[in-house]
């Protein structure tokens, strides 16, 4: 079976007609479903109820945000997506939330920077600082790189839980690196 990510509203129509299709086979729809903007995962997560599925929803970052909270209303609560990051669950994920918006770039810019004050301004040396780097505690997690660039080995599942995400547990993703 082919798996489309779902990216408008029309690909989500046609995602009720796969998820119909799979019920009746009893076959799971694979994997996680990952809408790219609130709209779109509000849609998916309101159809996913309609539908009844059987089958456990892991829903995308967008999954969890405010504005597809907002827009799908119900239809979310119970659900489990992944966080980019969860607040309050200690003191760089408290200090982030209270300043910023962009947790992947606020990692990437302190990570990059770290690595340029330990080796100035050669690329290479950057490169192989930001490699070298081990346990640096970010707001998505802890990084250690491996040498192919890997770094964050770790998820943070959420519930949604009164429409708000609740931590369900953190996923250490590093086995086979």
């Amino acid at each position: 079976m082919e798996v489309r990510p779902l990216r408008s509203r029309r690909a989500a129509k046609e995602g009720q007609d796969v998820a119909r299709r799979d019920q009746g086979d009893h076959q799971a729809l694979g994997g996680c479903l990952y809408g790219t903007n609130p709209e779109d995962a509000a849609v998916i997560q309101r159809q996913y109820r309609q539908l009844g599925s059987p089958y456990q929803y892991l829903g995308s970052p967008t999954s969890q945000m405010k504005d597809a909270l907002k827009l799908s209303k119900e239809a979310a609560e119970g659900l489990l997506a992944i966080a980019d990051f969860v607040p309050g669950t200690g003191d760089v994920t408290r200090d982030y939330a209270a300043a910023y918006h962009c947790a992947w770039a606020y990692d990437a810019l302190n990570i990059l920077a770290k690595a340029i004050q330990t080796t100035g301004e050669d690329r290479a040396k950057i490169r192989d600082a930001i490699l070298a780097m081990h346990d640096y505690k970010g707001v998505l997690g802890t990084f250690s790189f491996t040498p192919n660039g890997d770094g964050l080995h770790e998820v943070s599942v959420v519930r949604i839980a009164n429409g708000s995400p609740k931590l369900e547990k953190v996923v250490n993703v590093s086995a086979g690196f």
